[in-house]
């Protein structure tokens, strides 16, 4: 049940100035620790009232981190959306995460997944969140903007920097370009050469019972998420007992660190030759929107391996050790998305003044951000995928 549902004894509707303190409270808490982590005590310690003054509102975080996807988070994006006067400042909003905003966004859109009372109120968040940039761009980049401003703000919890500002002109410019609906580039015949590939290494482990683990952690972070995949419940899926299961790992973390380069195998980023391809075509920005577009479309559709990896993100938030894999592992794609992109422009087909780091950015933050989201809808619309791959290929091309 949310706050504007919850009675209090007397029959009255809670709206009372504790309840909003500590509302903004556990919105400061899923932005600091992540929903996996929020305590009831944590929101009561920041709110300097007593944890039975939190209890006296909700049963459980559950509960609380429902209201704050329900009622805080699309308060304060509201107040965001208001401030909003021109399409240079959307664009702005996105690249800067302003107060943490979409970090906020984000954990509520990852705790819709596995909790269900957060589900209904997340889902209204991600509708929310697009329309908030709808009235300055056409339906195909505020898609692409609102998922990368989440993504963009997950990897921020990974310390992947973000572009600087000076990157706005780049997505001002494909907005155009998707609103106009006239600019094309038909420069193609381009052979750009060989590029390098993503590193992926083994798996530290590859002995049947560390390969039963790796599947039953799979199993358990796609179907019940990173706070319910403890070294207990991943050896019992396996049907190992825990002493099996750190005689081949320190710890969790590093039996995990094995899933996610499972899960990142070398023909993940076989596109890439697709996309390559597609620019020695005669209309190459589109063929290559095309390529980018079916291989988000086709990605999104294994929801159980998406849902792992975003859980794998979820689990490295608070943990050292983990979190220095999931940085690494998306700091060696990063760069060599830089290098392609450096090659892009050495051959004629991205201007020279843009920064690899942009695209290559965007190419982490918008998987990310697709994540979050998936669960929470239907599927991801191709026109839309299409369009704004298109616009942004533009945007960057040489014209």
């Amino acid at each position: 049940m949310g706050l504007t549902e919850r009675m209090t004894p007397g029959g009255g509707l809670r709206r009372d100035a504790t309840t909003s303190a500590l509302l903004d409270a556990a919105a400061e808490e899923l932005i600091e620790a992540g929903q996996a982590d929020l305590t009831m005590e944590g929101v009561a310690r920041r709110a300097f009232f007593s944890v039975g003054a939190v209890y006296d509102r909700w049963p459980d975080r559950e509960q609380c981190i429902a209201d704050v996807a329900g009622v805080t988070a699309p308060a304060r994006l509201a107040v965001l959306a208001d401030g909003i006067a021109s399409l240079d400042a959307a664009v702005a909003v996105v690249l800067a995460n302003p107060d943490r905003l979409f970090t906020l966004i984000g954990e509520c859109f990852i705790a819709g997944q596995t909790m269900p009372a957060a589900r209904e109120p997340a889902q209204a968040l991600v509708v929310q969140v697009q329309r908030s940039l709808r009235p300055w761009m056409g339906p195909g980049m505020a898609w692409y903007l609102s998922t990368l401003a989440v993504g963009g703000a997950l990897l921020d919890l990974m310390e992947i920097p973000r572009p600087s500002s000076l990157a706005a002109p780049l997505f001002v410019d494909a907005c155009r370009i998707e609103s106009d609906r006239t600019q094309s580039n038909d420069a193609g015949g381009v052979d750009v050469g060989q590029v390098n590939l993503p590193e992926v290494p083994f798996p530290s482990r590859s002995d049947p019972v560390a390969e039963a683990l790796i599947e039953a952690a799979r199993v358990v972070l796609a179907e019940e998420g990173a706070s319910a995949a403890g070294a207990r419940e991943i050896a019992s899926a396996a049907g190992v007992t825990t002493g099996a299961l750190y005689r081949r790992y320190e710890g969790k973390s590093r039996l995990l660190a094995d899933v996610l380069v499972t899960q990142l195998q070398p023909d993940r980023y076989l596109w890439t030759w697709e996309l390559i391809a597609a620019f020695a075509k005669d209309d190459p920005y589109a063929e290559a929107a095309g390529v980018l577009a079916d291989r988000i479309i086709e990605a999104s559709r294994d929801r159980a391996g998406q849902q792992v990896l975003l859980q794998i993100g979820v689990a490295a938030r608070n943990e050292p050790t983990l979190r220095a894999q999931v940085h690494q592992r998306i700091a060696i794609a990063v760069q060599a998305r830089e290098e392609m992109i450096r090659q892009f422009a050495d051959v004629g087909l991205v201007r020279a003044d843009v920064d690899p780091y942009v695209p290559a950015w965007g190419f982490q933050a918008l998987p990310v951000g697709i994540r979050a989201m998936l669960p929470l809808i239907e599927g991801l619309d191709p026109a839309s995928a299409q369009a704004s791959m298109h616009a942004m290929l533009l945007a960057a091309s040489p014209n």
